[in-house]
């Protein structure tokens, strides 16, 4: 049911995969703003103030949402959308658009406990290998993966 997938409206996401679409959201507003600061400076200067900072609100919006969306439904621990779950939406979305609520809602979501996620157990395969990292062919052979033989 957890979906870590960056632009996606299925399932749920936790805290660790929300943090790091944050993270990577956070990049691309980056670069689009230094594209998007020599662009509208040398082409559009009357522009540059207000115009800029509404662009990329807009994207960053777009961007978070998906993300927003699912990290809410797992708050919530709610599976499907209703009225309510669209009103609590438009309320985060403005709320974006301030800064200091943008914020106070971000620490918040990154730090709540999710209803479905807080249930799921924790993954045993995400633990780091020392013998496939080490011994990749060897590792292989004894655990029926032939494919790490293209290393020889």
């Amino acid at each position: 049911m957890e979906n870590n997938k960056f632009l996606s409206f299925d399932g749920v996401i936790g805290r660790r995969g929300f943090i790091i679409n944050y993270l990577l959201i956070m990049v691309i507003i980056c670069v689009v703003s230094a594209f998007l600061n020599i662009l509208l400076l040398f082409l559009l200067p009357s522009l540059y103030n207000n115009g800029l900072q509404v662009i990329v609100n807009i994207i960053y919006i777009f961007l978070l949402y998906p993300s927003l969306e699912r990290r809410l439904k797992d708050i919530f621990g709610l599976s499907e959308r209703d009225m309510n779950f669209y009103l609590l939406m438009l309320a985060f979305i403005i709320g974006l658009c301030i800064p200091i609520i943008n914020f106070i809602v971000l620490i918040v979501l990154m730090v709540a406990e999710g209803k479905i996620t807080g249930k799921l157990p924790k993954s045993e395969i995400i633990k780091f290998n020392w013998g496939a990292f080490l011994g990749t062919w060897i590792w292989g052979l004894f655990n029926k993966s032939y494919k790490t033989l293209w290393m020889l």
